[in-house]
């Protein structure tokens, strides 16, 4: 018989958790999104945070601090300042899908599809 297919890739895909779904946890959003957040993708580089929003336009971060919100990243809503903080205050192994934040903030979400599929969450 023929070797098996190695497994199917899924990619995480980062999204915004706003809208009606701000001051949401990334894992209830994704969730929502039939998605789950996946652990240990958090940024640890401002360089890698930069990357992440560059491929999530709807961010719409136009500046960007740490920050020292285990909660991070997340987009401050409550203006148009397009401020976004990035750094975790824990490691980027600590459990940060299930934290929720202020209703005036977006959390910036890894979600990975729960099946092949790949398509916009």
């Amino acid at each position: 018989p023929p070797p098996p297919a190695p497994p199917t890739v899924r990619p995480v895909i980062w999204a915004v958790a706003g809208g009606s779904h701000a001051g949401s946890s990334c894992a209830a959003y994704c969730q929502s999104r039939g998605a789950e957040c996946i652990e240990g993708r958090w940024p640890t580089s401002l360089s890698e945070f930069e990357r992440i929003i560059a491929s999530v336009p709807e961010a719409g971060c136009t500046s960007v601090q740490a920050g020292d919100y285990a909660s991070n990243p997340q987009r401050a809503t409550a203006s148009t300042s397009g401020l976004c903080y990035w750094f975790g205050a824990q490691t980027s192994t600590a459990r940060r899908c299930s934290l929720t934040v202020a209703n005036h903030h977006a959390r910036i979400c890894p979600c990975q599809h729960r099946d092949h599929g790949v398509g916009q969450i």
